[in-house]
């Protein structure tokens, strides 16, 4: 646990309700990793506390992160909205040893995480992924920034510890560079480059009687399309059971195929991508692919579980090897 979180301690949580009107006492803790959430009720509803810390993200990048939510769940994205607080405003700081605490509030989506055993899960969900997907990029080309609200980061950075990286680490970071080298060459238009979530996988949606409901829009920002597009081929795919990841490329193939087709049809609905855009699906990919192996080396390296360390070792022997997780 990051020594923030530990610094948010009763008497903040005491602030926070005060901020919200609620007994501190029917706050409960859900989790936290970048940002700390907690759940409420409220006027026979369910809201979420979300907590956020300036060592993450400032005042100003939280702002210009529920504009954007704001504005698109006006014009009709079904995500959990945040909340104004009584001033008007969309976040509220707290400050504690000259450190600053964001506060916000937001909606509880209804449901839960769907995985590949799921009813839910397949062509219907795909379909209306797509869908959510491609509404809220169009709706992000008539968005227009207010001029006191800052414009979120272009294409985020993940970051990594390289002063810990061993040898195979090093070399994946090498692969991870080429490809960024690639992406960062394709030409940056309105057309296929705009603020995107950026992090649409079933983690980051609940699914209630078959409808979804997005959330957790902390790292968007400036980005591909096709980027958002992969991230749900990727991550359904290869990781649609978390306890079973999926190693063989004939299978991934088929299932991304699958899943792509249903994606796109809820996509077009809502807006048409260039066919260009799509041959570089597989560049977007890979780039995940790198990320998440570098990400996870070291706790799949020590996992229990044979799957994780297979998982692993197969995409670090493929990826330092050219081979791709899936084809399209």
């Amino acid at each position: 646990m990051p020594n923030w979180q530990v610094k948010f301690d009763e008497e903040m949580l005491k602030q926070a309700a005060q901020q919200i009107q609620v007994d501190w006492t029917a706050i409960k803790y859900i989790g936290g990793f970048e940002n700390v959430v907690y759940s409420f009720p409220k006027d026979d509803h369910e809201f979420i506390l979300r907590v956020s810390h300036q060592s993450h993200q400032e005042l100003e990048m939280v702002i210009s992160e529920l504009d954007f939510m704001d504005h698109l769940a006006k014009h009709g994205v079904q995500l959990a909205p945040p909340i104004p607080f009584q001033d008007g405003s969309l976040v509220q700081a707290l400050v504690k040893d000259q450190e600053r605490f964001m506060i916000c509030v937001m909606e509880k989506a209804p449901g839960g995480h769907v995985n590949a055993s799921d009813p839910y899960w397949g062509t219907e969900l795909f379909e209306q992924w797509g869908e959510v997907t491609g509404r809220m990029h169009a709706l992000a080309l008539q968005y227009e920034r207010p001029e006191t609200v800052l414009a979120r980061p272009h294409q985020g950075k993940l970051e990594f510890d390289f002063a810990n990286f061993g040898t195979v680490e090093q070399q994946l970071f090498e692969k991870l560079l080429q490809i960024n080298d690639r992406i960062n060459q394709l030409p940056r238009n309105r057309e296929g480059y705009v603020l995107c979530h950026r992090d649409l996988h079933p983690g980051n949606f609940f699914v209630h009687e078959g409808q979804i409901t997005v959330f957790d829009f902390d790292d968007c920002g400036y980005d591909y399309m096709v980027h958002d597009i992969a991230i749900a081929v990727y991550y359904s795919t290869i990781f649609g059971d978390w306890r079973k990841p999926e190693v063989e490329q004939s299978r991934t193939s088929s299932l991304a195929a699958a899943m792509l087709t249903s994606f796109m049809k809820g996509y077009n609905r809502e807006y048409s991508l260039d066919n260009k855009w799509l041959e570089e699906l597989p560049l977007f990919i890979e780039k995940r692919r790198l990320e998440l192996v570098l990400l996870l080396f070291q706790e799949f390296s020590e996992s229990q579980r044979e799957q994780d360390r297979e998982w692993l070792a197969r995409n670090i022997h493929d990826a330092l090897n050219d081979i791709a997780c899936l084809e399209l």
